[in-house]
């Protein structure tokens, strides 16, 4: 197998806390937004603690064939919680040091979201945590 084509997936993303469960005022800001990354968590939120929902809107790649597959690779992002496309669960049990790969290519629909959950519980995991790096859809060919 090889990489025939990949876009990168800068942004905007959308963000949207999950927890913990604040207005706007008490978390000191805003509860959902845009941004574009690579951002860390204390570019965007400061040292607040809670999870967030990152995600990024994209369309199905166009004519393929049936030994492409399509991939989504997300780059090792510390405290991740879950991946999901389409709201479907991407399985994971830990993230790799080279981070996440998944072959999403019958979970596809003409339009779709990734979304990539995450946790910060602590001032001092605000500075690594965030979408430190863009996601990436990879074209693979099985032949070749």
């Amino acid at each position: 197998m090889k990489i025939i084509h990949e876009m990168r997936l800068k942004g905007p993303w959308e963000y949207c806390w999950k927890s913990p469960d604040l207005s706007a005022e008490q978390l000191g800001c805003p509860l959902e937004g845009r941004l574009k990354v690579p951002v860390t968590w204390s570019e965007c939120f400061g040292d607040r603690a809670g999870v967030v929902i990152w995600s990024r809107r994209f369309q199905e790649p166009t004519n393929l064939d049936t030994t492409e597959r399509v991939m989504i690779a997300a780059p090792q992002l510390a405290g991740v919680v879950q991946v999901r496309l389409n709201h479907t669960p991407l399985p994971h049990d830990e993230q790799p040091e080279t981070g996440f790969r998944f072959d999403v290519t019958e979970l596809l629909a003409p339009s779709n979201v990734l979304e990539i959950e995450m946790e910060c519980t602590s001032e001092s995991q605000s500075q690594s945590r965030g979408m430190t790096e863009a996601a990436v859809i990879e074209i693979w060919s099985l032949v070749g």
